[in-house]
């Protein structure tokens, strides 16, 4: 009887949701960018700051709808040096429930997420800078805001 019990539990229960990526000990953002997007173009080597900021202390991912070699050329085109990983088929979007550009997400150093944030101005960054140097056990720093737009700008809708 205690066997029945046991399994029916174990099928009852939630399975533990997968984390967005592979937990390392560190906190990290991930930043997903449509690759249709001019905005995610242009915000990228604004958010690429909080890289060269923190990125002693923490884990920078970018997730995009491209593949590989496109996540490669996008990135070196829109000058973010984030560690990336390609999602052409929008899986891991979808996953992470992710409807436009200029979403970021952090997770604590376990995986699990934090905070999420979507859009891209001066206050959304500074916002994300102090919650990730929180998380990281970093001491807040400045984050430089010029030419981060004052109001906020929404990424691109991915395409279902």
């Amino acid at each position: 009887m205690r066997a029945l019990v046991a399994l029916v539990l174990a099928l009852a229960a939630p399975a533990a949701a997968e984390p967005l990526v592979r937990p390392d000990g560190r906190a990290t953002l991930v930043h997903f960018a449509n690759a249709e997007c001019g905005c995610c173009v242009r915000a990228a080597p604004q958010v690429d700051r909080l890289r060269r900021l923190l990125g002693d202390r923490a884990r920078f991912v970018l997730v995009i709808d491209l593949d590989a070699a496109g996540a490669a050329r996008w990135q070196d085109a829109a000058g973010m040096g984030f560690e990336a990983v390609a999602d052409p088929d929008r899986n891991l979007i979808r996953r992470a429930g992710v409807e436009r550009g200029l979403t970021s997400v952090l997770l604590g150093p376990d995986g699990r997420e934090l905070r999420r944030w979507q859009g891209h101005s001066a206050a959304l960054l500074g916002d994300i800078a102090a919650a990730l140097a929180l998380a990281s056990g970093a001491a807040p720093r400045a984050l430089p805001t010029e030419g981060v737009p004052a109001e906020p700008v929404s990424g691109c809708t991915f395409p279902r």
